[in-house]
């Protein structure tokens, strides 16, 4: 009975005391709409007198998680796991972009390495919209020449030319002849590009952007491989078929006579007459 005596004030004290914090947390709840949940938690901890429980996942500690995940990811790309890479890749991404903005530095750079993961796995077609909307937000957001959209731009470049999407290679193309004359310069990728884009204008049927191309290409390789290279020669040959399409007779016929071409050129008519009258006076 003693015993009953002592404990019933400390239970009736206990049970005021509960009633109080409740009371004080509903009525933050109601006067602080503007808190957010863990302000809020942490008052409710400071007035109960009680320490909070520490969680490795609670909202303290998102950069933490962002940076290990950059991490996981990083050591599976390095060990050339793709598929492991790009799982912890996209976790990445979803943490980034809650925790900052998809169009934040520290994010794109994400996508950028996801890009390169999707290239290395095979698996272009299967992230085709990752791919393209990496390289918008970072054309749009660091500027054609960052490092970032470099490395984005060639991923989507591969990806279009797999799905035949030539046209829209096109600027992209142009995009990357450009960001390698003002980086590493390396005048043999800058040829490579040309042909291609030359390649391209062909087949879409750019025929005015050809020759400009062609004359380009035809310097640059007489530069680098030299007078006597057979690319050159086979160079030579298709600017003389270009100059015969377009009609540039007197660009064919002085170009087949320098280099001696045997390329044909079917004239028409009346240019055919007076051919012989321009060939006397070395006119064409």
């Amino acid at each position: 009975m003693k015993a009953i005596a002592i404990s019933q004030p400390y239970n009736n004290h206990q049970s005021l005391r509960s009633f109080v914090i409740a009371f004080l947390f509903v009525s933050i709840q109601i006067l602080l709409p503007s808190f957010s949940h863990a302000e809020i938690r942490s008052i409710s901890f400071s007035i109960s007198g009680s320490k909070p429980e520490v969680n490795n996942n609670s909202e303290q500690q998102p950069e933490a998680r962002l940076q290990s995940t950059i991490k996981k990811t990083k050591e599976a790309f390095d060990n050339k796991r793709w598929e492991e890479a790009i799982n912890f890749g996209e976790n990445a991404l979803k943490e980034c972009s809650q925790l900052f903005s998809e169009r934040d530095r520290r994010c794109i750079r994400i996508m950028k390495n996801n890009s390169m993961s999707y290239f290395r796995a095979g698996e272009l077609e299967e992230y085709a919209s990752n791919i393209e909307s990496a390289y918008r937000i970072a054309s749009k957001e660091l500027g054609a020449m960052h490092f970032s959209t470099i490395r984005t731009r060639e991923v989507f470049h591969q990806l279009l030319l797999d799905q035949v999407r030539y046209k829209e290679a096109i600027p992209v193309v142009i995009e990357l002849i450009e960001a390698e004359r003002q980086t590493s310069d390396d005048e043999y990728k800058v040829l490579d590009w040309l042909i291609q884009l030359y390649a391209l204008y062909k087949i879409e049927g750019f025929v005015e952007q050809e020759i400009p191309i062609l004359l380009e290409m035809t310097a640059l390789t007489e530069k680098l491989l030299g007078e006597e290279s057979d690319q050159l020669s086979r160079t030579r040959a298709v600017l003389t078929e270009s100059y015969c399409e377009q009609k540039q007779y007197h660009d064919f016929y002085e170009l087949k006579r320098q280099y001696k071409i045997k390329t044909k050129c079917k004239l028409p008519i009346r240019k055919r007459i007076t051919l012989p009258f321009f060939r006397k006076f070395n006119l064409g």
